[in-house]
């Protein structure tokens, strides 16, 4: 009499080891581990590419301007990333399936793989997720800033299940979904036998599959995120990439140091022609950029020291202000400071990262590495704003309303020479936003507390904190802008900084110090996924009541040049070792500007822009050219790409060596 099927099945269940849990209403799905690895394989790159249509539906004004010409090739180089990400995520996790157990292991190793499988899925769709809101603030995918930021991970995550429930519920849904698609691709039948010599076999295409896939194919040179750039459009490249590889692909690569673009002593001679003016005087060969500076546009009397109030100010898009091209009135009140200031209207951030904006401005000194705060673990002798300016006889301060240590700002705070550092713990628990920190305006109300006392000549330093996801709002503030406005969020962050920065200048009009202060405003980078032509454009704004002129200056300018600003406005001749020049310097010399983001560097002269990840180039163009990307340049113009590149090496290849071998500064006098 012949058995049940259902029996059959039950014992070979039995003898194979294959858990009931496993199996479907007692009957077994036919799936090897190879197709348990092709099922799974698949699955996730169906997930890969619907999370890359989920970045267009949310952030479509950002990637309109990829043409639809170029949206199959994105597509398909997109599918290259996503099967390299798949493989790898897949990679450890599934080895256990291809050994050759004893049966009465093979259920515990399928069970382990399966969860192991699982884990590293959910790791990768939380990256992914946090990625997708990291993209709304800065325009690009994750790289190494979750390893750069673990001192402050606590706050994001606290600020994730307070501010973002829905987004967090649906990360969990997604997860939950994710593992039973996983489970339902685990189900197992008994495995046909198999010989000895068939399981270094399998392993053995398996893995040759996984690394190549990985590399991106055979081709000579393994696949990197650069490869993603496939036309002018930056966005293109992102829309190509996904926020895990680039992550993963950013933790594991080589922290080596660049190719030498020209031997050491040629590339400080070309950087210090590019960053000098005429009245530039270099005194060392030691520290090659350590130098005075004779002033040319000092606006302080006689026998007087100018007091200097610096904000950098927390995404501070060129295009907030109307003065710059914003064709919306977010921040009405620095549009009319504005209009009484020097106002430098190509303003460019050094990076997308508040760290680095911060380190430019403070320090004059361009931390383009690998690492974001990778200047703090080099830890060289920088001579900052603080430290000059209290060489002079200032009284210097620092306040950044974050909790201490968020985010490297008091490193990089207390490195440019601001040894009395105020934070969140400086302030009552009522002042807090329960978000990052302080609230902005209980923060410029700290400053003008201390301004009225302070002994002059002071400098005040701040770093605002609110324009920042959550966006959240202080009770009682009425928010300008109403849901149905794009950005709405956003914007109101802004005319709330706004309302703030109104009321802490009225305080500042009535004190005594007001006409002999110099007041610097300049973001640290843009803010959420602008276009990509303004992903560097910040605004830049030095405010001297009855001493600065209203005046516009086109002139490129940069974060890196704020520092020799102060000091030439300011009528200071102290020695400093900037990588910027003055920006009021009647020098008519070209100036130049930088840019980081990831592996690829920006190298602006007037009129060209180089990007080029110092192995090759990626693309020269015009900024006036449209929206600045629309026609690479480097076939036609050769000699103009030779000659920024020159530059863009030597002047990378500079900074990286005098910030390793701690040659910026000389070391403080005993």
């Amino acid at each position: 009499m012949q058995e049940p099927i259902e029996h059959v099945a039950l014992e070979n269940r039995r003898s194979t080891g294959i858990p009931r849990s496993l199996t479907t209403f007692g009957r077994e799905i036919a799936a090897t581990p190879i197709q348990i690895w092709l099922r799974t394989l698949l699955l996730l790159i169906v997930f890969l590419l619907f999370w890359r249509l989920l970045y267009r539906f949310i952030y479509p004004s950002y990637f309109a301007t990829v043409p639809g010409k170029d949206l199959w090739l994105v597509y398909w180089v997109g599918l290259r990333f996503d099967l390299a990400t798949a493989l790898g995520t897949l990679a450890a996790p599934t080895l256990l399936l291809w050994l050759p157990w004893p049966r009465a292991w093979k259920s515990w190793a399928h069970r382990v793989t399966l969860w192991l499988t699982a884990v590293c899925v959910v790791v990768a769709i939380g990256f992914m997720w946090g990625d997708l809101l990291f993209f709304e603030e800065n325009g690009h995918h994750l790289t190494s800033e979750p390893a750069d930021t673990t001192h402050a991970m606590w706050p994001m995550v606290s600020t994730a299940f307070t501010e973002y429930p829905l987004q967090l519920a649906g990360l969990i849904l997604l997860c939950w979904g994710m593992v039973w698609a996983i489970r339902k691709q685990f189900r197992l039948s008994a495995p046909a036998p198999m010989r000895w010599w068939g399981y270094p076999l399998r392993l053995l295409l398996v893995g040759a599959a996984t690394a190549i896939g990985i590399r991106g194919g055979l081709q000579k040179e393994p696949l990197k995120v650069t490869d993603a750039i496939i036309s002018q459009h930056y966005a293109a490249a992102n829309l190509a990439l996904n926020g895990w590889y680039s992550f993963t692909a950013t933790m594991i690569a080589d922290h080596r140091d660049r190719p030498l673009a020209t031997p050491n002593h040629e590339a400080i001679a070309l950087t210090q022609k590019v960053v000098a003016g005429s009245r530039d005087h270099f005194e060392s060969s030691t520290y090659p950029l350590y130098r005075r500076t004779t002033p040319a546009a000092s606006i302080v009397h006689a026998d007087e020291r100018l007091n200097v109030v610096l904000i950098v100010v927390e995404s501070l898009n060129a295009t907030y202000l109307r003065a710059l091209g914003g064709q919306v009135t977010v921040m009405p009140f620095l549009d009319s400071l504005a209009s009484q200031s020097l106002l430098f209207t190509n303003c460019n951030s050094v990076a997308t990262r508040s760290f680095r904006g911060v380190c430019a401005v403070l320090t004059s000194v361009p931390d383009l590495g690998d690492d974001a705060l990778g200047i703090t673990f080099a830890l060289p002798k920088l001579r900052g704003m603080g430290e000059i300016l209290h060489e002079n006889g200032y009284h210097v301060r620092f306040l950044h309303g974050a909790s201490p240590g968020s985010m490297g700002i008091e490193a990089v705070a207390r490195m440019a020479g601001y040894e009395h550092f105020e934070s969140s713990a400086d302030f009552p628990e009522s002042a807090q936003n329960g978000s990052w920190g302080v609230w902005d305006h209980l923060a410029l109300e700290r400053i003008s507390e201390e301004l009225d006392s302070l002994p002059e000549p002071f400098n005040y330093g701040m770093f605002t904190l609110c324009t920042h996801s959550p966006w959240k709002l202080p009770e009682g503030f009425k928010a300008p802008f109403s849901q149905s406005v794009p950005n709405f969020e956003i914007l109101n962050s802004f005319a709330y900084l706004d309302a703030s920065f109104r009321a802490f200048f009225a305080h500042e009009q009535q004190t005594g110090h007001f006409r002999r202060t110099l007041y610097v405003i300049i973001g640290d980078h843009t803010s959420h996924a602008i276009s990509e032509h303004e992903l560097y454009h910040i605004s830049d704004i030095f405010y001297a009541p009855g001493r600065i002129q209203p005046t516009r200056d086109d002139r490129m300018t940069s974060q890196l040049d704020v520092l020799p600003t102060v000091l030439d406005l300011a009528g200071i001749d102290s020695p400093h070792s900037s990588f910027g020049r003055s920006a009021v310097d009647p020098d008519s010399t070209p100036r130049y500007a930088v840019s980081v983001q990831g592996s690829l560097l920006y190298w602006r002269r007037p009129g060209f822009t180089l990007i080029n990840d110092l192995r090759k180039d990626i693309t020269l163009y015009d900024p006036a050219d449209g929206d600045g990307e629309t026609q690479n340049l480097l076939t036609s113009r050769p000699l103009i790409a030779d000659s920024l590149r020159r530059e863009l090496h030597a002047f990378y290849q500079t900074a990286n060596s005098l910030i390793h071998s701690n040659r910026i500064s000389p070391p403080d006098k005993p």
